[in-house]
């Protein structure tokens, strides 16, 4: 969690510039918002710099300074790897998850991120996924070759850049696949604030699908463990299917399935699925077996 503890109000200074206190409408306002951008908080200030008596001949630049300085309002400048440096403004205490989807209006955390909230990782992720979801694409026509497949899964996972980072924070913008967030929901976190996720059979099939976001295979394989016994296997292959991707990603899924445990009944679902090529757990992978029932390469003692 972000330190919410504010610089406490210098006596000198708003004896100087006789500005008294922010008016109460003004707080209540971002109390409410939390994070918001530079913008956002000018807008609000001059919404309410009429009844800010004291203030009303200094300029918004002025008061953004003296409320800096003087209430529970700070700034956070986030830096990008790809993109230009953009600021954060924020009241009391906020969540680094906060602050973080603010970078996406219509965003929602995925991947390491949506595991770790729904407890299904052995490690507290270093960054934090937020899915931005592209616009819909023409489904790729032709069939899939095993050549293309094994060629494709060679090399490792492409990873995003569209990162951005502040103090020991990480955040990296995912592009997913276009769903009309299928399966997002909110999820809580302090008091009345919460933001939006992948349901835990979503958050199970975006594993599958870039396991490196995950730490790899074996990440992706204790998730399943922890998610058996909590997911409707149903609805899992529902939003497999759904979400209608090229790659045989249910032969991945039966398998991490199998190792963690779940029932016949449940397996049969995935296996009564095509399975004509042979498939990948992961890319890139150095030293591999092969199951013989999913028709996927795993590594080596996974």
């Amino acid at each position: 969690m972000i330190d919410g503890n504010h610089v406490q109000m210098s006596q000198p200074r708003n004896k100087r510039l006789g500005l008294a206190s922010p008016p109460r409408a003004l707080v209540a306002h971002l109390a409410n918002a939390r994070v918001l951008r530079q913008s956002e908080l000018t807008a609000l200030i001059k919404t309410f710099h009429s009844e800010w008596t004291l203030a009303k001949q200094a300029s918004v630049e002025t008061l953004v300074d003296w409320m800096l300085q003087t209430t529970r309002l700070r700034q956070f400048t986030l830096h990008a790897e790809v993109r230009s440096p953009t600021t954060r403004y924020v009241w009391g205490d906020v969540s680094p998850l906060e602050i973080a989807s603010s970078l996406a209006s219509t965003g929602y955390f995925c991947h390491a991120t949506a595991a770790s909230l729904h407890g299904l990782l052995t490690y507290n992720p270093e960054t934090i996924y937020l899915n931005r979801e592209q616009s819909a694409k023409p489904v790729p026509e032709g069939p899939l070759s095993q050549e293309g497949i094994d060629r494709a899964f060679s090399k490792k996972q492409r990873a995003s850049r569209d990162v951005y980072y502040w103090g020991t924070t990480r955040v990296a913008i995912l592009c997913g696949k276009n769903s009309g967030r299928l399966e997002v929901q909110s999820h809580p976190l302090t008091g009345q604030h919460a933001v939006d996720v992948t349901g835990i059979e979503r958050t199970l099939i975006d594993l599958t699908v870039r396991p490196d976001y995950a730490g790899g295979p074996a990440q992706v394989l204790e998730a399943f463990r922890r998610s058996r016994g909590r997911i409707s296997v149903q609805l899992l292959l529902k939003t497999l299917q759904a979400l209608a991707y090229r790659y045989p990603y249910h032969q991945a899924i039966g398998f991490y399935m199998q190792r963690a445990g779940y029932g016949e009944n449940d397996l049969a679902k995935f296996s009564a699925l095509d399975a004509s090529v042979d498939f990948y757990v992961g890319y890139g992978i150095a030293e591999r077996d092969f199951d013989t029932r999913w028709r996927v390469h795993v590594p080596k003692n996974l």
